[in-house]
This record gives structure tokens, sequence and C-alpha cells, in this order.
């Protein structure tokens, strides 16, 4: 035997495994017979009039990279899961009776049970065995954040492994003696898979190990419940307390030495992540301020915060005024702050923190767009703070570096600038794919730049692990305007021209940009020389509505028209959806024009 056919008859005695087997012949009817032990594996066996069918052993296989990813028709996310199957072992010889193995030819699968109570409806699994590859069983969900905790049940051993797979009835098809069978069962035992180290924890979503929790305007500290040592239970329904803290907060170090963690600091609204702080888990030197710094920052939402250039980055934060888990870039009085995180123990001094105060501590705030600040529309409230670890997980980060690729500011890829009046026209060097600039040797952004990127979109995402395209309008050093557009979705049929579309847009500033459009493209109004082109309606020039546009010419519209300098491209926004262009709508202050990766 062979020593991969050992390991898996090793593993068939160390899974206990709840069975529900139906086997049917097409001539005549099975009977169970006593199981067959065979070096050390237990084999399930059936009467077949003097003769024994012995089943194979089969199990699902968890690769220990599995991944949750899109599905390339656009219909939600899936994973699979191979099958292993043994049934080219050695059976006994015996001059009483023949023994059969039973060879599976194909199989189906059915969720025959509540495993995910009520996202069930949003699941569905299907049995794939094409010629040439290994079997496997796809897990399709509407959310990603539902493959995610069905991915992560299987992954560990525990009861939330043992009710999912309870809920898989597996039909499989096949012959033995040259007769006809179908063979139902339920549980298949799941190689590789692992002990989830402190199951009495409160575990989250399936993969996150709750260390800290808490609910905005509770009326209790965030900083005094964080850092002092409470006894709290871990919540038995699966869902968020008002606040919990767990023992572990005190032992961060012995946990990261049991594997490869993350430490994510996160808010929530609504169930949903609105902002996110992904930390280096490595054990040594780690305590329960240590982790939320600077040098151990991976990743972060909505936006790259970047590691430099904070006046406070700590769980202490600026304590005189309560301001903890504090990341903040610098101040400049109330109106002038600009951070990224906070969560505030008490009534603050600036508006833009108190417009969420609601008489009870803790308030949680962060930024939504980029070097905006507070006070100009980027604070926002959450309803839920969390600080919880979970296994590091695959990252495209590790992509082979792009040449010549102008990195202008911390984790930006320039694509694409021109500046205003620079005599230029913007779309038509956007697109030709005959221009490829040089990367300025003093990093600076010249008055146009056009990167050989663009015209390889569909595969940038793998290559740089980025996700998103910006396109944005700057006057000076300040953003006025950005959409951003999800590139990591139907990478194969992204090109220069369809990234810039609705479907594919993340968010938008100053003001949500919406879904009724009468243009949104590149190319946008090409007869007039509309480029970058997000239009909402056309009523005659004094009706216009518009987002944003680029304009390669003089453009028949007085609104477009105000500060035409005789040089194109002329770079137009507008601050909300409500105003006329023509009525004061019309923002002509961006002298710039950028689109970056990120």
């Amino acid at each position: 035997m062979s020593s991969n056919l050992q390991l898996c008859c090793c593993l068939m005695l160390l899974t206990s495994v709840a069975l529900a087997s139906l086997v049917e012949n097409q001539a005549s009817s099975l009977e169970r017979a006593p199981s067959l032990v065979y070096k050390g594996s237990r084999l399930r066996c059936y009467k077949y009039g003097d003769a024994r069918i012995v089943q194979p052993f089969v199990a699902m296989q968890l690769p220990s990279r599995s991944r949750v990813l899109r599905d390339p028709l656009g219909n939600g996310y899936y994973f699979n899961v191979p099958l292993k199957i043994v049934s080219h072992m050695k059976l006994p010889k015996t001059s009483r009776r023949q023994w059969h193995m039973f060879q599976i030819k194909r199989f189906k699968v059915q969720m025959r049970q509540p495993a995910c109570k009520s996202k069930c409806p949003q699941v569905s699994v299907l049995a794939e065995w094409r010629k040439g590859d290994s079997p496997v069983v796809r897990f399709s969900c509407k959310r990603r954040s539902i493959c995610r905790r069905l991915l992560q049940s299987l992954r560990f051993k525990g009861e939330r492994s043992r009710s999912l797979r309870a809920s898989l009835r597996f039909t499989f098809f096949g012959q033995a003696k040259d007769m006809q069978f179908s063979l139902s069962r339920v549980s298949l035992p799941i190689i590789n898979a692992a002990t989830r180290p402190y199951p009495k924890e409160f575990w989250f979503e399936g993969d996150k190990l709750v260390l800290y929790t808490i609910k905005a305007n509770i009326g209790v500290s965030a900083y005094k419940t964080y850092t002092t040592e409470q006894n709290y239970p871990a919540p038995r329904d699966g869902s968020l307390p008002d606040v919990y803290r767990s023992h572990l907060v005190d032992q961060m170090a012995t946990v990261a030495s049991t594997g490869s963690w993350e430490i994510v600091a996160e808010m929530r609204k609504a169930g949903r992540t609105v902002a996110q702080l992904v930390f280096d888990g490595n054990p040594r030197g780690l305590n329960k301020l240590s982790w939320f710094s600077k040098e151990r920052l991976i990743s972060s939402r909505p936006f790259w915060i970047g590691h430099t250039n904070f006046n406070f980055f700590s769980v202490a934060g600026h304590a005189a005024i309560k301001r903890y888990f504090f990341v903040n870039y610098h101040y400049a009085g109330c109106p002038g702050d600009i951070g990224a995180f906070m969560v505030s123990d008490k009534k603050d001094p600036c508006p833009w923190a108190n417009q969420y105060w609601r008489g009870k501590t803790p308030v949680l705030v962060y930024s939504a767009y980029q070097n905006v600040r507070f006070q100009s529309g980027s604070a926002r409230s959450a309803d839920n703070f969390l600080v919880y670890m979970r296994f590091k997980r695959p990252s495209s980060s590790s992509a082979p570096a792009i040449s010549e690729a102008f990195e202008f500011e911390p984790s930006k890829i320039l694509l694409f600038t021109v500046k205003a009046n620079s005599n230029q026209k913007a779309a038509a060097t956007f697109l030709n794919s005959a221009i490829k600039s040089r990367v300025p040797k003093s990093g600076n952004l010249p008055s146009v730049f056009r990167s050989e990127l663009i015209d390889s979109l569909s595969t940038l995402n793998a290559r740089t692990g980025k996700h998103y395209i910006v396109a944005e309008m700057r006057a000076g050093s300040r953003m006025v305007a950005q959409v951003v557009f999800d590139i990591s979705t139907k990478r194969s049929k992204l090109n220069k021209e369809n990234w810039f579309s609705k479907e594919r847009v993340v968010s938008s500033y100053p003001y949500p940009v919406g879904s009724k459009f009468n243009y949104f493209s590149i190319r946008g109004h090409a007869a007039i020389k509309r480029s970058f082109f997000i239009s909402f309606s056309y009523h005659g020039c004094p009706g216009d509505r518009a987002f944003w546009m680029v304009s390669d010419g003089r453009d028949p519209c007085p609104w477009a028209n105000a500060k035409w300098s005789g040089r194109s491209p002329a770079l137009i926004y507008t601050k909300s959806r409500r105003p006329l262009l023509q009525k004061g709508g019309a923002q002509h202050d961006a002298d710039r024009f950028l689109v970056y990766l990120k």
C-alpha cells in the first residue's frame, strides 16, 4: 500500500463520521455486511450473493490556501472543495467469497439541512467532475461574507463543521461486479481540517476571534473597558453584544504564537464594514497597546492611510480629550483637522465629532475620504467597533512588481494625469496606445503623463494587488472630486475604456453619483468633446445637470465656457446634485485630472 493510501486510511480512523448509507442495485437489493478491517482501515461492506461489495474511501479535501472567488459570470461568489476518492486498494482474496470495490463514475450533492440557518436561500452546492479533473463540490453564495463563513466552518474541526457536513447529502453512481449501483451518504470526513485554537472563545462570522467590541452611545468608556481586565462571558448566539472583552486581550503574544495571525480594528455601520485597519500579528513585542501602530499596519479601508505623517497613531491617542484608537494626520483648528479613525470617550471639542454625540459614550468616527478635512464632510459615524484576530489570508501583494510604475504617493500607481489648460486632449491622449510617457526622475506630477499600464488593465489587479482605479480632480494638492472603480471583478473583459463605467463604481465624492445617467464613459459626448463625462440629464444648456466632465474644446454651453482660456482641457465638477450647472452648480477651480491605481 502506498504512503498516500496509508495516510488516507489513517485519516479514516482518526475522523469519526456519522454516515447514513443507502445502496440500491438495479437487479437486486443489498444487505449490510460486517465492515472490512484491512490494514488498520475500516471499510463499509454490503452483501451481494456470496460476494461482498466494498465502498471506497471518500472525503472532502480542503486545500490549505482555499479562497473565496468572484463568480466570472457575475452571479455572486464561490469556492471549491475537492473530493478524495480511494478505490484502488487491494482487497482480500478468500476461497469462500469474492470481494469487489464499488467504482464511482459520477456523483451529485444536495444541501438538505439548514446548516447556514437563514442564509441557506443564498447558498447552493453543485457537483463538478470534468473529464481529466478531480471531482469537486462548488459552494456558491450571493454574498462573499457567507462563502467565507462556510469555508471557515469547513477549515476547522468543531460543531460548525459537523453541522455543515451533516447538511450535505452525496449520491455516488457507479458499478461493481458488472452491476450498476448508487450509494448515498452524508457527513463526509474532511482532510486537512485544523483544530481551531481557543474553541470556547468568541468566534464571530466563522473566522474572527473577537478580542473586544463595543457599541456606540451605550454610556460606558471604550478605553477603560478595553484596557481593564473584565469578566465577560462569550456570547452563545453569535451576535455582537453591546460590550465584550476577552481575557485574550492580555495574552495577545501567546495567541499570536499559535499561528500566522492578523489583528484587525474595524468599524461597522448597520452590519457593514465601513472602516478597517489590519495589523501584523507577529508575536515579538506584541501586547494590548503595541499592536495598534503604524509600523505594523498592513492595509486599511476605505482608503490607504499610509505609514507616515501622523500626529497621533495609538490606542492611547489624545488622552487629554479622550480620543482613543486615534489615527490622525494633523491639527489645524477644528475646521482643518484631517484624520482617519477615532473612538471618542467624551463630548468632543470639535463640531465634526459632536455631530454624532447622543449624550452617551463612545462616539465612533472614521474618515470616508482621503486627505479631506473632517469638517468638510469626510467625518462619518459607525455603530460598532471591533478588535479581532484572524489567520492571515492569501494575498496578491506578492505578485511580481511592474517595471516603470509611477508610484507618486503612498500605495498609488499613476496611470494618467493632465493639467488644466495645458493644450492637451485628455481623452485622445488617454486612449492612444502609442503614447508611453517616461516616469519623471523628480517624482513630481508632470503636465501630462500616460502609463503603458493603461493598455494591460485586465492583468493589473493580479500583477499589482491593487483593487481600484481612482479618477480624481484636484485643486492644488486638494482633492475636490473623485470616483472609485472596482477592477477586481470580471477582469478578463477589462480594458482601457470599460473600467470607467457605472457598474464598477464603488464610491464618489463630494456626493454619491447615483445610477441614472445620459452619459457615463471616457469618450462621453464626443461630438462636443466632453470626455470622462458623467452626466445626469440634458435640458438645454440652462437645464443641464452633471457630476463632472473633462472638456477638450470650447463648449457650446455658457456654464462650461465660463472660464475657458482658449486651451484644453477644462475641468468642471459639481459639489451637489441639486444646482443646475448654469445656476452656480459648475465649479471651475480644479487644475489637475488624475487616474491611478490603489
